[in-house]
């Protein structure tokens, strides 16, 4: 057997419930062994189920993958591997990273959670500035270039094509807005500009290839990682570098046109998305320079409001569509940008350009056309501005009122990615900012990613130390982080034993094989450490140099326990064997002193008995059973 056994040769106490003062279930010392009947048994009573024999206990899944590191970044100097999309996402955790310069190809050794079915590589810069692709557990090969660069290329010179044949744009008719209608402040001159009325106004759309499906799926990751559905992701905008003055990006001039592509919507059932229309403004820096801020919002309610996209699907009016679909990601059309010269007060049969001259800021409004009626006005009517200061009015009018934003705070937002820019709406009232999603792209200078950093993946490793145990599996727990390709991390965090306890096969700084951990922590040994409310002792922390190859899931390697008191090694279960050690692939918070992990979990039991159920158990605990 993988641990030395000694037993009862009296009769055992058996309880029902999980209880301990001096860890009730450990026998005394120099007695026989136990049974497998009797640990059994024992199991029986703790989780009131018996455990399969192809139950190995395993979480967590040894690979690796070689990856070129030749993302569109410049100063690469390394390769992560991630568990989720790092962007706004505190969940991510890096599995393992590797120094890599441009260009270079290295390979790298990982250990995920079996949960996983799909991770992602980064290219990050010196600046903490993030690439990523995804990729299937099993692959063995990526690159962050492929065909689908090529065809990008190929598509520009199309989107070029496509405008020099289109008719040349005029201002065909003049609106005034909905802000203007109902004397919001500043608003006096707030006027909006069309090229014409729908079918004239359609033949401006040009053709765009759609996403790769690999792309797709990154992208989709991407934008409801950072703005996930039904939840307020407010914060993050206000604490965002692209908030209200600073939510104006500039062109750059060329022979670049700027087309906007719808990619997303998701309306929910109300009817918020089809029924909007987005309009954009610019100017130049000079123009607001010597002005105070008070004047510069005033200045930006004022400027003409050109509109860039027609209803977003106009089913609900009878008119023509844009094509997009409830919670399909999807690349099919882009709408041009026009610029429409210098002055501000452009009049009907004004012509325009396809291309911006270099310099211009541009920001951007959704006009939400909302079709609900009530108490004599359209309760969703309202024009949104990516500049919350333009919002005070709106935020607070009709429906869109129990959005409960600020006075200030943004209806639309940025997240700059992968080298693209997407604009990401709050239509409505659930402060998710995904009810309607745009690329944007061509003669614009795209933000520059804020800088992530994603702290390492943590790994614990949880045992009792005893066979006939109470299982609340907190005797001895190790934390452990691999901090890059031959440095791992190790930590004692936790002793529920009264026993005397040794750490082995770390053999690092202060923890070695002779080191007793009660001692380590200068305590006495009929003390609990860390398994209590209130206790805070400092875990006991080393690294350690290892192989590239290194593997926490590899029993050669793997820590384990050794019980003095009891003359008892105590290793990571094996298939078939009672849970006396199990690895755990996230920081996880194990029980309290007096209980069981399946009062700690409630999905333990499930997972316990079944192998592919409940595999995520670990992430559900029961508040107030936990450290």
């Amino acid at each position: 057997m993988r641990k030395a056994i000694l037993s009862l040769s009296v009769g055992l106490l058996l309880l029902s419930s999980c209880s301990k003062e001096k860890d009730l279930y450990q026998q005394p010392q120099n007695q026989e062994e136990n049974t497998a009947d009797q640990i059994q048994q024992n199991v029986l009573n703790r989780f009131g189920v018996n455990f399969p024999s192809d139950q190995d206990w395993s979480t967590t899944v040894k690979s690796s993958i070689t990856v070129t590191a030749n993302a569109n970044l410049n100063d690469i100097v390394k390769v992560q591997i991630l568990t989720q999309s790092p962007y706004g996402n505190t969940d991510a955790k890096v599995l393992n990273e590797v120094e890599a310069t441009n260009g270079q190809t290295v390979e790298i050794f990982f250990d995920a959670p079996s949960t996983l079915t799909r991770l992602y590589a980064a290219c990050v810069s010196k600046t903490n500035q993030y690439y990523i692709k995804g990729f299937k557990v099993g692959t063995k090969s990526l690159s962050f270039t492929s065909s689908a660069s090529a065809r990008r290329k190929t598509v520009a010179q199309s989107i070029i094509n496509q405008i020099s044949a289109l008719p040349e744009p005029v201002i065909d008719s003049i609106e005034t807005s909905y802000a203007k209608e109902r004397g919001y402040e500043g608003f006096d001159n707030c006027l909006l500009y069309l090229m014409g009325n729908r079918e004239t106004y359609q033949n401006q759309i040009i053709t765009m290839a759609d996403y790769d499906e690999d792309v797709k799926e990154d992208m989709k990751d991407i934008i409801l990682t950072y703005f996930p559905n039904k939840v307020s992701n407010i914060e993050k905008i206000r604490g965002s570098a692209y908030y209200n003055e600073s939510s104006y990006p500039i062109t750059t001039g060329g022979e670049d046109p700027i087309v906007l592509s719808p990619i997303y919507k998701d309306d929910g059932g109300y009817h918020e998305v089809e029924n909007c229309d987005l309009y954009y403004y610019y100017f130049k820096d000079e123009e607001i320079a010597i002005m105070s801020e008070e004047e510069r919002v005033q200045f930006f309610k004022n400027l003409p409001k050109y509109k860039a996209i027609d209803l977003m699907n106009s089913v609900a009016t009878g008119g023509k569509s844009t094509g997009m679909k409830d919670k399909e990601l999807k690349k099919h059309t882009a709408y041009t940008l026009i610029f429409w010269g210098e002055e501000n007060d452009p009049e009907v049969g004004t012509k325009g350009s396809f291309i911006f001259p270099e310099g211009y800021r541009i920001g951007f409004m959704l006009r939400n056309n909302g079709p609900k009626f009530e108490g004599g006005k359209y309760v969703h009517r309202g024009e949104l501005y990516c500049d919350g200061r333009l919002n005070k009015e709106v935020n607070k009018w009709g429906h869109l009122a129990s959005a409960k934003l600020g006075d200030t705070d943004a209806r639309l937002a940025w997240l700059s990615v992968n080298n693209k820019m997407f604009l990401c709406c709050e239509s409505g009232t659930d402060r998710d900012f995904n009810d309607v999603v745009f690329e944007i792209e061509g003669g614009i200078d795209p933000f520059t990613p804020m800088p992530i950093d994603v702290e390492a993946n943590s790994y614990a490793y949880c045992f009792e130390d005893t066979q006939l145990g109470d299982y609340d599996l907190n005797d001895i727990v190790i934390k452990a982080k691999r901090i890059n390709s031959t440095t791992v991390e190790y930590a004692i965090v936790a002793c529920g034993a009264y026993d005397e306890i040794y750490v082995r096969n770390i053999n690092q700084g202060a923890i070695t094989d002779g080191a007793e951990v009660h001692a380590l922590f200068n305590v006495g040994q009929q003390t609990f450490i860390n398994t209590q409310h209130g206790q805070t002792n400092t875990p006991i922390t080393v690294r350690k140099t290892v192989a590239k190859t290194f593997s926490f899931t590899d029993p050669v390697t793997q820590p384990y326990i050794y019980n003095k008191s009891k003359d008892l090694e105590v290793k990571i279960a094996k298939a078939g064997e009672d849970p006396h050690g199990i690895m755990i692939p996230n920081d996880f918070r194990y029980p309290l002193e007096r209980v069981c992990i399946k009062d700690a979990y409630s999905n333990f039991n499930n997972w316990g008995q079944n192998p592919i159920n409940s595999t995520d158990w670990y992430n559900t605990p029961t508040e107030g059973n936990v450290y």
